[in-house]
This record gives C-alpha cells, structure tokens and sequence, in this order.
C-alpha cells in the first residue's frame, strides 16, 4: 500500500465518501503455462489492471479454468484489461486468473483499494 496521500486522494474521498490506496504488482510476478492465480478476491477494490509486458499471449478469467484460447485475451508486449467498480460492479472484486500460451509472461497488477 501507498502511504503518500495527497490532494487527488483528498479529492476522491471528499466525492466518494472513502479514502483509497493503491497497490502496484512485485515487479517478477509471471504469469505462467500453467493457471496462475493474479489477484485474490477483494470485496474492497475500486479498479484493477493487468498488463501482459511478456513476448507471448495471455489469456485472463475469473475462473480457475481459465485456458489458451477460452479467456480474455491478454496480447504479448502490452496487452491490457481494466475493470471498474462502476462499470463492472462486482466483477471488479473478483479473483482473476491467467495463462501464458508460448511461455511464462511478466505481468504488472494495479489496483485501487477503498480503505
């Protein structure tokens, strides 16, 4: 978690009625051949992120059974998913899981939290 608050923070819980922080992925988390569990289930979180920075396609899902070719596509060198709470409601809380087609992918997680 962050520990610099400042104005913008301010801002958000003044409109929203909540602080939030964020929480930013160790930077070697893979995403591997086999399902790898991203993020845990978080009734807490506000937004999340996920971007595939590895050579090889990903393939993301709330499920566990999440295969090559059966899950949101994730594209080599950049590829992205973005949910929020008020676009997506609850699947915004969810627990996401991923799987490299080709070889393991780093990856980089970003969420909003209310705390």
């Amino acid at each position: 978690m962050s520990t610099n608050r400042g104005k913008l923070a301010e801002m958000l819980e003044t409109n929203f009625g909540m602080k939030t922080d964020y929480i930013i992925s160790p930077p070697a988390f893979q995403i591997g051949v086999t399902v790898t569990q991203v993020v845990g289930m978080n009734p807490n979180r506000l937004g999340l992120i996920i971007i595939n920075m590895g050579a090889f396609p990903c393939y993301l899902s709330p499920e566990n059974t999440v295969a090559v070719g059966a899950g949101i596509l994730l594209a080599a060198n950049g590829g992205s998913a973005s949910l929020r709470w008020d676009v997506d409601f609850d699947l915004t809380a969810m627990s996401y899981f991923a799987i490299a087609n080709g070889g393991a992918c780093n990856c980089t997680v970003l969420e909003v939290v209310g705390i």
